[in-house]
């Protein structure tokens, strides 16, 4: 088997869709990607 997938993505009827895609950003930027490597997460 393979690694499991945890998608994400900024829903177009969101009631705050700016922040919604921020959020989408913020997951993929170092920093969140360091913080989830700490905690078991890997590419």
């Amino acid at each position: 088997t393979g690694p499991i997938e945890y998608p994400a993505a900024a829903i177009k009827a969101s009631k705050t869709p700016e922040q919604a895609q921020l959020f989408v950003q913020f997951l993929t930027d170092k920093e969140a990607q360091a913080i989830l490597f700490r905690h078991g997460f890997k590419q």
